[in-house]
């Protein structure tokens, strides 16, 4: 499936897109196409907007990608015209998303012997997948 074909699905299923002033909104409708995406992929998704306490933020998609733990951040943009969305994910962006995918292995019963940080930017009418993004040093 052409991305523009899935995005132009996602917009119907999901209604027109948030009003500009809803910042909030427009967020969650960036991570629901993300996700939706992760899934025309073939990726399971776990778990979304997972929280840890003592770390600020969380990680917006969790998913299995076959036998590799993902840890998706999504960024949504109405426009790339001064900065493009994956560039937000700066050293302490990736140090809590870090942080918190340490705290989410940590709980698991069985820890998986592979994971990975992928970003997915989202504008409007455009979405972009980067597996292994960044990795831990």
């Amino acid at each position: 499936m052409q991305i523009a074909d899935f995005l132009r699905r996602l917009t119907s299923r999901s209604g027109a897109l948030p009003p500009a002033g809803d910042a909030k909104a427009f967020g969650a409708w960036g991570e629901d196409a993300a996700a939706q995406l992760l899934r025309t992929q073939g990726m399971k998704v776990l778990a979304r907007n997972f929280q840890c306490s003592g770390v600020k933020g969380d990680l917006d998609i969790i998913a299995w990608d076959q036998e590799t733990l993902v840890f998706v951040e999504v960024k949504t943009r109405r426009s790339s015209e001064v900065r493009t969305a994956e560039s937000a994910v700066n050293w302490q962006k990736k140090r809590t998303l870090i942080r918190l995918a340490r705290a989410y292995r940590s709980r698991q019963r069985r820890t998986p012997l592979r994971w990975r940080y992928d970003v997915v930017s989202v504008y409007p009418g455009r979405i972009q997948h980067f597996p292994n993004a960044f990795q831990e040093s």
